[in-house]
């Protein structure tokens, strides 16, 4: 789950022209295997509202 946050953020800030949150979300629901899709979508969709932001270390 960890690479569909990553996903999800570079889908919430529109860092890659073109490549949205929706058609993002649409090539999760066509290569994640039933099972474990809906958990994947949910932490998708809440990467992309910034859910996950930045924890500093230290």
């Amino acid at each position: 789950m960890q690479n569909v946050v990553l996903l999800g953020r570079v889908a919430g800030l529109g860092a890659i022209d073109g490549l949205t949150s929706e058609r993002m979300e649409r090539a999760l629901v066509a290569s994640v295997p039933e099972a474990t899709r809906e958990p994947n979508l949910v932490v998708f969709r809440r990467a992309v509202a910034g859910a996950f932001g930045h924890q500093a270390s230290g």
